[in-house]
């Protein structure tokens, strides 16, 4: 394939796409809340529509407006009969955000993936919430994890190496249980930015979550509240293009 690439202006401003990982922690924590939450609309993601699907296999209402979602929460359904089935699709962040969500409310699930999914890693995720009373079975083929048994309160170390997903999974999870806990890291934790990131987003609906020197403490018995209209940050990563941009030709206002 050949491309010419002309010379020409940069536009002088442009909005930053919204954040996918913002968005990810507003959907779950949108439906976990009490009362409605209204999201502007995200971005096109694959990743996003099976966090959203999931949620609504769960019981929250999510529905599109022409201003963006409207969330209601899974709160007040009836208890499914049966596992549930959720596709997580190819999104690594769904799998790792809500399986110990659905732990920590009970449900039987059973979680399937598409792609690459089914190779990412989840051991150590697993060996945490196994500790504290979820029973993990892992299919192969097709490729399939089912979870049963509720998530009860406890110390939960993960190593530092791993997935910030997994501590951030666990930050959403741990305050709707009935009893206190806390997540230990061994080692520095990588991505420790999208942690903080998952903890300034519990603190915009209404849970606390203290720094400790080996990780973070997590109160039971906490509630979410809703803030109503819920806005999302920029997506910086996507945004470095317009940044160069204003650089070679600018000036540009992101």
């Amino acid at each position: 394939m050949e491309m010419t690439i002309r010379p020409g202006r940069a536009p002088r401003q442009v909005a930053a796409p919204l954040s996918k990982s913002e968005g990810h922690r507003a959907l779950i924590l949108a439906a976990l809340a009490e009362g409605e939450t209204r999201l502007p609309r995200l971005p096109a993601s694959e990743d996003l529509a099976a966090t959203a699907e999931c949620l609504r296999q769960m019981g929250a209402e999510i529905t599109e407006t022409a201003e963006g979602l409207r969330i209601r929460p899974l709160w007040g359904k009836a208890a499914p009969e049966k596992p549930l089935r959720l596709n997580c699709r190819e999104s690594g962040s769904t799998l790792r955000f809500l399986l110990p969500v659905a732990a920590a409310l009970g449900l039987r699930a059973a979680f399937t993936g598409e792609g690459r999914l089914p190779e990412r890693p989840i051991e150590d995720l697993l060996e945490a919430l196994e500790k504290n009373g979820v029973i993990a079975k892992i299919r192969r083929e097709p490729w399939e994890l089912e979870i049963a048994g509720r998530l009860q309160p406890g110390a939960f170390v993960l190593p530092g190496n791993i997935s910030s997903q997994y501590v951030s999974g666990l930050m959403m999870a741990l305050p709707l249980l009935d009893g206190d806990s806390e997540i230990q890291v061994t080692g520095a934790l990588q991505s420790a930015g999208y942690a903080e990131m998952t903890r300034e987003m519990l603190g915009r609906f209404g849970a606390v979550c203290p720094q400790t020197p080996q990780g973070w403490r997590l109160a039971g018995k906490q509630r979410y509240r809703s803030p109503g209209q819920l806005t999302i940050g920029g997506d910086w990563s996507q945004a470095a293009f317009w940044l160069v941009a204003g650089c070679l030709a600018g000036p540009v206002t992101v």
